[in-house]
């Protein structure tokens, strides 16, 4: 297993990848606004790792990514510590 926050294979492997990412965040910001509930940046990155643990992002960086989709769909975000 390669070292966290090392990407794997072609650029457009790892296009796509981030695109998955991408669209797991938005399911979780899309799902909290529906629900009226509100994020926990830390919870949802260890669960996108979890999902794609070689995605070449470190937990700090999907949970900073996390709070920025939320803040930008008006969701409340809780800050947690991500590593």
């Amino acid at each position: 297993m390669p070292p966290e926050g090392k990407r794997l294979g072609t650029g457009a492997e790892t296009e796509f990848i981030a695109d998955l990412v991408a669209a797991e965040i938005r399911h979780m910001v899309t799902a909290a606004r529906t629900d009226g509930g509100m994020l926990s940046a830390s919870e949802c990155a260890a669960r996108i790792l979890a999902t794609y643990p070689n995605c070449g992002l470190r937990e700090r960086e999907i949970a900073d990514q996390v709070m920025m989709a939320a803040a930008h769909a008006g969701i409340a975000v809780e800050i947690g510590r991500a590593g």
